[in-house]
């Protein structure tokens, strides 16, 4: 059995791989409009279609792929258009990652430089939508590490993000302001593959920023729960009224 075989298997006994069912009766639709991302992915139509729907990108975990994440996007509002992108790094089998690494000491390592090769992917992705209404982005772990950064880096491709269970990329320092941006962020109390103080950590950074965070810390491990959901939901709808 391979390493990365053996990683994944580790990952997905802690709970890292979401393995999210397809929603029912909406089949995901690959983006081949003109305006779709550079990276794979996969779309759900907003309902009803609309080309000024707020847009919802997903960014999926470790070992994961685009369709993971899809019914938790079409649960939170039907109004959304929501486009699932893929990690483009191929760990074989359906898996992917957005940047490699390796299970080391009970903590995932891997080289910044390749973490951030893989913000300015989706970043590149986001400017080739074009979109001039809404877009909120929202990561599950590796992903929600991406999400974070690509808020720090350019605030204004994004009116919110949503983080489930991530942490913030190695900086020496953070100068950039990000008043009035809005983050949702929720945690495991008892998560082992990313500390519940990594991903508290990472919120707080973003608040002394300048941002207005809310973080969510749930009794549970490093996953998506219902009751995480159901505020998520309720957060973003709000963002869509204002």
């Amino acid at each position: 059995m391979t390493a990365a075989r053996l990683l994944t298997l580790a990952l997905a006994a802690l709970g890292l791989l979401s393995c999210e069912p397809q929603p029912q009766g909406q089949a995901p639709l690959p983006s081949t409009a003109p305006d779709a991302p550079l990276l794979a992915a996969v779309e759900l139509p907003a309902d009803p279609p609309s080309a000024d729907a707020p847009i919802l990108v997903l960014l999926h975990g470790y070992g994961s792929n685009e369709n993971d994440l899809l019914p938790l996007g079409r649960a939170f509002d039907p109004r959304l258009r929501v486009i699932a992108l893929r990690g483009p790094v191929d760990l074989g089998d359906g898996r992917f990652a957005w940047f490699p690494g390796e299970w080391k000491d009970e903590a995932f390592t891997f080289d910044p430089a390749d973490a951030r090769s893989a913000v300015e992917s989706v970043i590149q992705s986001l400017e080739t939508l074009g979109h001039k209404g809404s877009i909120f982005v929202a990561g599950f772990s590796q992903g929600a590490m991406l999400a974070g950064e690509i808020l720090r880096e350019r605030p204004d491709l994004v009116d919110g993000v949503l983080l489930f269970s991530g942490r913030g990329l190695p900086h020496e320092k953070f100068v950039g302001r990000l008043d009035g941006e809005r983050v949702f962020a929720a945690h495991g109390a008892s998560d082992p593959v990313i500390s519940f103080a990594d991903g508290e950590a990472n919120a707080l950074g973003l608040e002394r920023q300048g941002a207005e965070v809310e973080l969510m810390k749930f009794d549970g491990r490093h996953t998506i729960p219902p009751a995480v959901r159901k505020r998520a939901g309720e957060w973003l709808q709000g963002r869509l009224g204002e």
